[in-house]
């Protein structure tokens, strides 16, 4: 009765008691002499302190449970334990690992002859597939999905459809998939309801539907510690918190979504989920920059790094895809203390300096003109006219001889890469600014002295070519689309002339 009742209310809200059910089963399966529903008590346990995220409490029952099976000769209970070690080695992204326990399993299900074999492997190969695949073969995989959805209504099989079909670019017919399930699967409940949430989440996000993802927060938000685990734990795809923050990200909430990445990244970290540990830093990395906060560039910048470096050593091609732009798109952005310049094949560190600073100004306005005073300010600029000093001489010569030494000394804090002393010195300089600004008196009146703008010109000017030949150094082709393109004067400019990116990303 137990038993049956547990598969009777198998729904997420129902975790803690599966976990205190299962050992109730075994006892008294023990007591009876019942091998069999010992064995399911063993299971329902595991799929509960899976569900909790517990995961090495879960292999540890999973390891109980499959010493009872290999003892009992159960053909069936075999095949589904060889299943879940194929689920936990894609969860901790060993591949290749789960490739082989996959066709493992695919053989000795059909030996025991079980009807659900091909659907056991499709599922365990599918989610490697979303790591290491290609759109190849993405639109069967589909078909498969709508074809069980009408061979067995209820299972919300169409939510994994619509996320395939979102991250194949089908973002138009995902989208209607969305529309067309929301409402049966918000009513909905059972051993697959957790799963198709996830799944909708990230089909809300890919289309930026934000009233379907107001209602998917709600319905996920109860289980925010949790793992998301599809039926008997067949699969596990990373904490509800990181479907949590994507939500909240295309909900305009990037606090609530810097969060929740946040406690999805220390779950991951503690159960050693590399690859859904690098979805979650790749999220963090955006939340971070969304919501744009004193540090949250740099931290976005390591962030995003070591996700990539993940990737990378796992062989996610299809995260590295999303984690590295396009060749025709380039990027210029901080990562940790240095700047990272991306252009196709072209990729370049750069030490911090001003000289990449007012760079990135100009890429942020293509086709726009700054003065040098604006680029030297770090914003609204000095005014410069030829209509005489606003000070007195004594203290437009000290301004000039306080401004030179900043100059110099930023100067030097560049080439020594001493970035504290240049933030120093900097803040200094921008406080100097500030006074010469007050000085230009109120209703815009231009009255601060010529010479500081011909300063400003000559610095930025300077400051440009330098930097550009710094990335020619390793970037030669991105060089030469900047020298061509970046106008330096009074006032500077990038214009795009060709052979340049589409879009920067800054």
């Amino acid at each position: 009765m137990l038993d049956a009742r547990l598969h009777a209310l198998w729904d997420p809200a129902g975790a803690a008691d599966r976990l205190a059910a299962g050992p109730e089963i075994i006892d008294l399966a023990r007591s009876a002499g019942d091998d069999r529903r010992e064995r399911n008590g063993q299971f329902w346990r595991f799929v509960a302190l899976m569900e909790l995220g517990r995961v090495a409490d879960a292999e540890s029952a999973l390891a109980a449970f499959e010493r009872e099976a290999t003892t009992a000769g159960d053909a069936e209970a075999v095949v589904m334990v060889t299943a879940r070690h194929a689920m936990l080695a894609i969860l901790r992204g060993r591949f290749d690992d789960a490739s082989q326990l996959i066709v493992r399993v695919a053989e000795t299900a059909r030996r025991a002859r079980m009807a659900d074999a091909e659907a056991i492997t499709g599922t365990l190969a599918w989610s490697v597939a979303a790591e290491r695949g290609t759109s190849a073969g993405w639109e069967t995989g589909v078909a498969a999905l709508l074809t069980a959805a009408r061979r067995q209504p209820g299972h919300l099989f169409e939510a994994t459809a619509a996320r395939i079909l979102a991250q194949a670019g089908q973002i138009a017919e995902a989208g209607a998939e969305l529309e067309r399930l929301l409402p049966r699967a918000l009513a909905s409940s059972g051993p697959r309801w957790l799963g198709a949430m996830a799944d909708l989440a990230v089909v809300a996000t890919a289309v930026g539907n934000t009233g379907a993802a107001a209602q998917l927060y709600a319905a996920l938000a109860p289980y925010r510690a949790r793992l998301v685990v599809w039926a008997g734990a067949n699969s596990a795809w990373g904490p509800v918190s990181h479907y949590l923050g994507l939500l909240a990200a295309v909900l305009g909430q990037p606090g609530d979504a810097v969060q929740c990445f946040e406690e999805a990244v220390d779950l991951e970290e503690q159960i050693g989920a590399l690859p859904y540990l690098a979805h979650s830093l790749g999220g963090l990395a955006d939340a971070l920059v969304l919501r744009g906060g004193a540090g949250d560039a740099g931290r976005a910048s390591g962030y995003r790094r070591r996700a990539r470096e993940i990737a990378e050593r796992l062989g996610m091609t299809v995260l590295l895809e999303r984690l590295v732009p396009p060749a025709n798109e380039w990027t210029l952005a901080r990562d940790g203390e240095d700047w990272l310049l991306q252009a196709g094949d072209e990729r370049v560190r750069l030490r911090d300096s001003r000289g990449l600073h007012y760079l990135r100004a100009l890429l942020a306005a293509p086709g726009r003109d700054i003065r040098a005073l604006d680029l030297v300010a770090g914003g609204a600029g000095l005014a410069a006219s030829g209509m005489g000093p606003a000070l007195d001489a004594a203290a437009r010569d000290a301004y000039r001889v306080r401004l030179d030494a900043l100059t110099a000394g930023l100067d030097a804090a560049d080439r020594a890469g001493d970035r504290a002393a240049a933030e120093k010195i900097e803040a200094e300089r921008n406080a100097v600014l500030a006074e010469l600004r007050r000085a230009a008196g109120l209703g815009g009146r231009d009255r601060v002295f010529a010479p500081e703008a011909e300063r400003a010109r000559v610095n930025v000017t300077r400051k440009l070519r330098g930097t550009i030949e710094r990335v020619a150094a390793s970037a030669p082709r991105a060089a030469a689309h900047l020298r061509a393109s970046v106008r330096t004067g009074g006032a500077c400019r990038y214009e795009p002339a060709s052979g340049g990116p589409s879009r920067w990303h800054l």
